[in-house]
């Protein structure tokens, strides 16, 4: 038999090429559908199981069937699916011929409706179950795969400007038609590959409204800035702590629990591997649709609601699958959502389909997600705030295996270059730290013991209201006290203590003992390079942007 591999190269520059929401989300869907729908049409095409449905619910419990999706023995004429996500499918094929006829129907297919999707497939040799080790013939076929990509020019070699012609008004290709500009009368150029997107968005909406369930999304991609009156926009990008190291050695995973003979081992691996790939796909949205009972709509939202329709919540995912999560919602609602995602992610992810597996590689391990949060005004172009939120992630993944948050607030349009503003939130010669940024979910020690995003609620909550009397602390002295920070830590505490005694709200924000209360602490102690941090300048920022919490 040949193991057959297909997978999409380069998703997030294909989805996020153009600052069109509309495309963005037709990406999306194509990158989804090259996985999904081409391989199952492909392989019923071939003469296997016929198990393409628009229900994902159904498409996901017909690949666990085994009379529907039926295991593929050595000697044995036929296909099975092992795999068919979004831009990635993994076959198991009884020859090659039948293989490469799959490759070319779904090749095939994405230049005719998804022009500029980069898809490739690889064929393996020829190998038994009962003597070869799966895991092994995996890892060819995915350095096979990498060097066929090596070889061939990649998509954007198919959009040459010889002859020169009109470049498309978004993507900067080669434009092949006009198109109307939405609600406008007038037209503009258009290149195939937006197009496309273009035609694939509504599908792409259809399915995301599927997914949340009860939840009202918006019902076009113009809605959330034009419809909604959202006054910030956030990108939200959230992803799995460490499961690429979980697929790169996932035969540890499963032999363990296998044991037998090499067949027995290799069914196993398949089994195991197509559940826990399951499995994340519904850890995702169950926990996306938990998160969107965070949101609520918008003023004008609930005043159109008032007719009885169920009014629309501020949110529009973009990408949902895997264990990827990247939406564009209301900015004053982005962080609770945010939380809620985390929290109710890792819960779903120690169920027992997911839990099982990790626990047999690395006991006591846990699948955690950490996520970036770039807050923006609705006119700031939306691939920057997509470029500062995938750079915030990497900066929450510090803290993993914890779950974690960062996040930024772009008040200006300098550019968001996340590594230049942090650098400017230090001061007494980078010693002192205005920011404690990313935090952590749950209980921490060590470095994060008072990075919580619990602690991060609490200051919040204090800088709205007065211990006293319950009247908040006026602005001017909040204003006093970040004016100070940035003089050095001395000043900061010795201003904090002149205002601690009138606003007793403030003490939430003390560290340190009676004698020497300070708005700082050291991850190190008194070490003489350790470095002190606060978290009063991220509570000022994102009190507005915690409505909820």
């Amino acid at each position: 038999m040949h193991l057959v591999l297909i997978e999409t190269a380069g998703n997030q520059q294909y989805i996020f090429a153009s600052n069109r929401l509309r495309e963005n989300v037709g990406a999306s869907e194509l990158t989804y559908r090259a996985g999904t729908e081409y391989v199952l049409q492909a392989v019923a095409a071939a003469g296997g199981p016929s198990l393409w449905s628009d229900d994902q619910e159904k498409v996901r419990a017909e690949l666990l069937d085994a009379d529907r999706n039926p295991p593929l023995a050595d000697g044995q004429d036929g296909i099975e699916v092992v795999l068919a996500a979004s831009g990635k499918a993994m076959l198991l094929a009884s020859d090659a011929g039948r293989a490469r006829s799959i490759i070319s129907r779904v090749t095939r297919r994405a230049l005719e409706e998804a022009p500029g999707l980069d898809v490739r497939g690889f064929v393996s040799d020829s190998f038994e179950l009962g003597s070869h080790e799966l895991h092994r013939v995996v890892q060819d076929a995915h350095r096979g795969l990498e060097g066929l990509r090596g070889m061939l020019p990649g998509p954007q070699e198919r959009f040459l400007r010889l002859p020169v012609v009109e470049p498309c008004a978004t993507s900067g290709l080669p434009a092949s038609e006009l198109v109307r500009v939405p609600n406008e009368s007038s037209s503009e150029a258009c290149s195939l590959v937006s197009y496309s997107k273009r035609r694939a968005a509504e599908e792409g909406l259809r399915r995301m409204r599927q997914a949340a369930g009860e939840h009202r999304l918006p019902y076009s991609a113009d809605a959330l800035e034009h419809e909604l009156e959202c006054d910030w926009l956030a990108v939200v990008h959230a992803d799995g702590n460490g499961l690429g190291e979980v697929f790169l050695n996932f035969e540890r995973y499963v032999r363990a629990a296998a044991g037998g003979d090499q067949q027995a081992r290799n069914r196993a691996y398949i089994d195991t591997l197509r559940r826990f790939s399951l499995a994340l796909d519904r850890c995702t949205e169950q926990a996306f649709c938990s998160a969107l009972a965070k949101m609520v709509p918008t003023r004008k939202q609930r005043q159109a609601s008032k007719n009885g329709a169920q009014p629309v919540l501020p949110i529009l995912p973009l990408v949902l699958g895997g264990d990827d999560l990247t939406v564009l919602c209301d900015g004053e609602q982005a962080l609770p959502f945010t939380h809620a995602f985390l929290q109710r992610f890792c819960e779903l992810a120690a169920a027992r389909e997911i839990q099982e597996v990790l626990s047999c590689g690395q006991p006591g391990a846990r699948l955690t997600a950490s996520a970036g949060v770039a807050i923006i005004k609705p006119h700031d172009p939306f691939f920057t705030a997509y470029d500062l939120a995938e750079a915030l992630l990497r900066n929450a993944k510090r803290a993993k295996p914890a779950a974690a948050i960062d996040c930024h607030v772009v008040f200006d349009a300098s550019g968001p270059d996340l590594n230049r503003v942090r650098r400017q939130l230090r001061v007494d010669g980078g010693r002192t730290v205005l920011t404690a940024r990313p935090y952590v979910l749950g209980t921490a020690d060590g470095r994060y013991a008072n990075r919580r995003v619990a602690d991060l609620e609490g200051w919040i909550q204090a800088l709205r209201r007065d211990g006293g009397d319950g009247e908040s602390i006026p602005r001017s002295v909040l204003h006093d006290l970040r004016h100070s920070l940035f003089l050095g830590h001395q000043q900061a505490d010795a201003r904090f203590k002149l205002l601690l005694p009138r606003h007793r709200a403030l003490r939430s924000l003390a560290h340190g003992s009676e004698d020497s209360v300070s708005l700082f602490w050291s991850e190190a102690g008194d070490a003489p390079d350790a470095l002190r941090y606060t978290g009063l300048l991220d509570a000022l920022e994102l009190a507005p942007f915690w409505r909820n919490g």
